[in-house]
């Protein structure tokens, strides 16, 4: 009988240890994750896009490291216009600088008058026109 006691308690002694692991190590991959969002929201330099044809010039901030705008109420910018696409532009901030491209839209991009077949680098004061609509971008600088 005591060799079975013995046997029990050793398990019950190594699920205690692989629960112990498992939280502490779940503990750790949390903090990571919390600690390399924080870095990456004070690296990142804000996206500010300001819609050039709206009656108001409201200016929208983004601080994440991918903006979708279309006409989808899903996407981070969400524009109710019929000439934009669902999903019709991606920005975002790759390799130390922000991005753009079009996503297959039916009326296109055009980045500064130029239609946009493959990612192109934007910088503050570029205009992008999404179907009929035409959208101003700022980059604010790294705090």
């Amino acid at each position: 009988m005591s060799a079975i006691a013995v046997l029990v308690l050793r398990i019950l002694f190594a699920l205690l240890l692989y629960a112990f692991l498992y939280w502490a190590f779940s503990v750790i991959w949390r903090d990571l994750r919390l600690k390399t969002q924080e870095f990456t929201h004070e690296a990142l330099p804000a996206l500010l896009i300001t819609p050039l044809d709206a009656p108001s010039d409201e200016v929208t901030r983004f601080q994440t490291s991918e903006v979708i705008l279309g006409r989808d109420p899903g996407c981070n910018l969400p524009v109710a216009h019929e000439t934009v696409s669902a999903r019709h532009a991606r920005f975002t901030f790759q390799q130390n600088q922000w991005w753009v491209e079009d996503l297959n839209s039916t009326n296109g991009s055009f980045l500064n008058g130029e239609r946009l077949t493959t990612r192109a680098v934007i910088v503050s004061g570029d205009e992008l026109r999404c179907g009929q609509l035409t959208f101003r971008i700022e980059i604010e600088p790294k705090k």
